[in-house]
């Protein structure tokens, strides 16, 4: 079976989730997990489901364009592939993210004054490489593999651990109740 071509750089799926988090989004659409081509369309050929009916072509654009399959199709299912596990990743940071800017805003009595300012200075560090690589358009997704996101990575986990170890148990849990 032939996967539909996604011709993004698989790059731009470790800042995906981030990103619209960022940008005030409710969540991202047009993302599909196995709408792999298996309806023959009239002339034999074989196509998703995505674009078969009138309302994936309305507005804010056709569902056949959006990115059809994250996973790849095996011989018992559905498998994991490197742009799905970017995603998760990234969706991964995205909580925690959001998990210290909750802290910041809802506990800021429980965390030091140093440990606040070291949050916000991860937090604000890539919140401007991610609006850099989105202004910056396409060369940047090629360069985004040696951009150092490791580093970024791991400084924002060891921030959210600092700040679940700062509010102790009470606090991380009612962090964790409001989601």
């Amino acid at each position: 079976m032939t996967v539909p071509r996604i011709t993004e750089p698989v790059s731009i799926l470790r800042t995906f989730a981030e990103s619209t988090v960022l940008a005030g989004q409710h969540g991202f659409g047009r993302i599909g997990a196995d709408f792999w081509p298996v309806i023959a369309d009239k002339r034999g050929r074989l196509v998703t489901v995505a674009g078969r009916y009138a309302i994936a072509h309305a507005a804010p654009g056709p569902v056949s364009i959006s990115c059809p399959a994250m996973l790849h199709p095996g011989p018992n299912g559905a498998e994991s592939t490197p742009r799905f596990e970017m995603l998760v990743e990234n969706i991964q940071e995205c909580e925690a993210r959001i998990f210290i800017e909750k802290a910041l805003l809802d506990f800021p009595d429980k965390l030091s004054q140093a440990l606040a300012q070291h949050c916000q200075q991860v937090l604000d560090e890539r919140t401007r490489f991610i609006r850099w690589c989105y202004m910056n358009d396409g060369a940047t997704w090629l360069w985004y593999p040696s951009s150092g996101w490791q580093q970024r990575s791991a400084k924002l986990y060891s921030a959210a651990a600092e700040v679940a170890e700062a509010l102790g148990g009470s606090g991380a849990s009612q962090l964790a109740a409001q989601r």
